[in-house]
Parts: C-alpha cells; sequence; structure tokens
C-alpha cells in the first residue's frame, strides 16, 4: 500500500454493521428495487435481471453469468472510479458519522484487510497470455500491496498467486474446484491449476460471454494434485484427464485414474501440452499447438 493511502479504522465501541453499508448503497441506486435486479458487470448484457443480494455473505450474485460483486466491486463499476475515491465515498455518503482516518503507515492498521481489496492489473496474465476480457470475467483481482492476483474459486475462496519473490501460491479458505461457468451436460476437461484453467479457456477463443456459451467443453482446476480425491467425490462426469506433464502431474492421474475406475466413472486421457509442462507454459511456447490439440481433442468426442 502506497504510504498515505487512506484506510478506515474503528474502536469496538462502534460496533458497526458492515451490511448495512451494502445496504445503504443499494438502497440508494435505482437498479435495486427488487429482489432480482440488473447485473452490473460491464460484460453481461442482462435483458433478464439476474442478480440479487445475499445478506449471509453480504455481496450481490448474478446468476446468469456467475459474477459475485462486494459492496467496493459495485461502487467502483458504477461510479466508473478506483479504490481510494470508493473508500471517500463509503465514508462521504454511507458512514458519515464514523471517523476517517489518513495513516503514513497503513500497514500497521490492524483492521485493514488486504486481501479483501478490490483492484485490477490485467498486466501479468496478458504477459502469459490470457485476455484482459476474460480475467474481467472470472473477476480476477489484484492486490498490489502483496503483489499477487486473486482468482475467486467459489464464493468464499480464492487462490492468490504470488508475482514476486519464491513464494508462489496461497489458498483462502478450502482447495476447491475452480469451474466457472459449469454446464453439466458438458465433458470437462481436467487440469491442476487455476491459471492451467483459464489458458485452455483462451485456446477455446474466450473473450466474451457469448463466447463462453459456445464452448464444448468445461474446463476445471483440481487447485492442486493432491486435490484430486475431491472430483473423485463430485457428481461431474465425462471427465478428460489432462494434468501437468510432471511427475506430481501423472502419480495425480494415476490416482484419480484408478478411484474413477472403482466408482464406474467415463474418463479418458489425453496430453495435450506436448513437450511443455502445463497448459498455459504450451500457451505461452506454442499457442497453435495448444488451439489444435484441444480441438482436435472436443472433435474426437
Amino acid at each position: 500500500m502506497m504510504k498515505g493511502m487512506i484506510a478506515i479504522t474503528y474502536s469496538a465501541k462502534h460496533k458497526i454493521n458492515y451490511n448495512d453499508w451494502m445496504l445503504n448503497y443499494l438502497n440508494k441506486t435505482d437498479y435495486y428495487n427488487s429482489k432480482f435486479f440488473k447485473c452490473r458487470n460491464p460484460l453481461h448484457n442482462d435483458n433478464k435481471p439476474s442478480m440479487s443480494y445475499n445478506p449471509k455473505r453480504n455481496n450481490v450474485h448474478c446468476f446468469s453469468c456467475g459474477v459475485t460483486y462486494g459492496l467496493i466491486d459495485l461502487i467502483k463499476i458504477d461510479l466508473n472510479c478506483d479504490y481510494k475515491d470508493a473508500i471517500i465515498y463509503i465514508h462521504n455518503e454511507l458512514i458519515k458519522d464514523e471517523p476517517l482516518k489518513t495513516h503514513d503507515n497503513a500497514r500497521q492498521s490492524p483492521t485493514t484487510n488486504y486481501s479483501k481489496k478490490v483492484e485490477y492489473n490485467y498486466e501479468y496474465l496478458k504477459k502469459r497470455g490470457i485476455n484482459a476480457n476474460l480475467q474481467m470475467m472470472l473477476n480476477i483481482t489484484w492486490d498490489s500491496y502483496r503483489k499477487c492476483i486473486i482468482i475467486p474459486t467459489s464464493s468464499t475462496t480464492a487462490t492468490e498467486r504470488f508475482v514476486e519473490g519464491e513464494f508462489r501460491y496461497k489458498h483462502i479458505g478450502s482447495i476447491e474446484l475452480f469451474k466457472p461457468f459449469y454446464r453439466p451436460k458438458l465433458p470437462s476437461i481436467i487440469v491442476e491449476g487455476e491459471i492451467d484453467a483459464i489458458s485452455i479457456y483462451e485456446a477455446m477463443g474466450v473473450k466474451s460471454l457469448s463466447d463462453m456459451r459456445k464452448v464444448k467443453a468445461n474446463v476445471i482446476a483440481l487447485g492442486s494434485a493432491n486435490n484430486w480425491f475431491k472430483l473423485a467425490e463430485s457428481d461431474i462426469g465425462n471427465l478428460i484427464l489432462a494434468l501437468d506433464n510432471d511427475d506430481a502431474g501423472r502419480e495425480a492421474t494415476i490416482k484419480l485414474s484408478q478411484e474413477l475406475l472403482k466408482r464406474g466413472k467415463l474418463f479418458r486421457l489425453v496430453n495435450l501440452y506436448g513437450i511443455y509442462k502445463d497448459a498455459n507454459e504450451c500457451l505461452m511456447n506454442d499457442r497453435e499447438y495448444l488451439i489444435k490439440e484441444v480441438e482436435k481433442c472436443l472433435e474426437s468426442g
């Protein structure tokens, strides 16, 4: 966090009800006038209102395109402002009677939850071959303080990918299967990491929600090679296993295959990456090869 960035701090005596802030904001807007309202995702042309407020999670969720937004997300989209201006708006318009402080060293503020900041930085994944629209559709955010991208894996869990230093990944909450835009009737390509799953969608040419609706398969990431059992225990069928081309990936493939055979589940094994370790490495080094292999895989049924 940059020096002098605004941070909001409170003492225990204030007994803040954070849900009130979201409700205060929603009640100020024209679109929040019923249980369902038009999705705020700028990429979603929501002709039939499909977004709703979830009081338990204190966020809004679209049941059509799948995005989930917190209060700051909404303010940034509605007002076309940055994180700092959204915080100022919250203070000035929603919680006027509470104190606002500017810290020269905001890092020491115990009430600042940096992992929940909503910022966007598309450059890191663009360098890894993934277009900005796809990143936006998947609600991938950026934490500038800790230098990591945050990939939501469910409404309450996420994977953080650090772009500096030796520490690479951190899971927020349990390690969940990453299955954005999942449709039960489609076959499912299974990969290890979330960035690999996004890379397969990139190879499928997904740049908009209409593109996503045309894809011929789901893409699901285990989140970790050791998370194979969660897929085996799920009700997801018609599996195409394309885990990493390394020792951990091959070991996970063997264990998963054995368990699927025991359960009588349909699956097949494919190598989509040729000489490369995983989908993203293949995308970065030989995009056309990955595109052709994914197409061949889906054409072969």
